[in-house]
């Protein structure tokens, strides 16, 4: 059922491109659905449609969990750019996604909500947004703690 969803998403979106498919009536070996999914996420993240690729990378992370943890990380790119931040972490945390494997996700994000809260002075709401997703980052992943970009970050912000 998983493949037969993904399928029909994958000529939905050859078919709006103009591409010409071959509807046969074949399964799809996980070696070829993998990489085209895969391919299909990335591009619903780069044209801004982040619900979809959002369930296309959680369909994947599902089918193929020997690289969920990998998925799982293109999600929490997806909640970042909807500003998301706290709850992709959560979700990461819950995930079992490995904090090694989070910390420079996490940190790319949490320094960039400091970023846009200070260039945003007019948006008082960024700053307690930054702040929490710095609280949050210290809170589920201890170790980064004495990454230089978070520490400056906060400290351009006050604490």
């Amino acid at each position: 059922m998983l493949q037969d969803a993904a399928i029909r998403d994958l000529f939905v979106f050859l078919e709006a491109a103009g591409e010409t498919i071959d509807r046969g009536c074949r399964p799809v070996p996980p070696e070829e659905l993998q990489p085209a999914l895969e391919k299909l996420a990335q591009t619903y993240q780069e044209q801004g449609k982040v619900a979809q690729a959002r369930e296309t990378w959680r369909r994947l992370a599902v089918e193929f969990p020997e690289d969920a943890d990998r998925y799982h990380l293109q999600i929490f790119r997806g909640d970042v750019v909807v500003g998301d931040i706290v709850a992709g972490m959560e979700r990461l945390v819950r995930a079992g996604v490995p904090a090694d494997m989070a910390a420079e996700a996490v940190t790319e994000a949490v320094a960039r909500a400091h970023i846009e809260a200070r260039r945003r002075p007019e948006r008082p709401e960024l700053v307690v947004e930054a702040r929490a997703a710095y609280a949050t980052a210290l809170r589920l992943f201890p170790s980064l703690e004495a990454d230089a970009r978070l520490l400056q970050a906060q400290a351009a912000l006050g604490r």
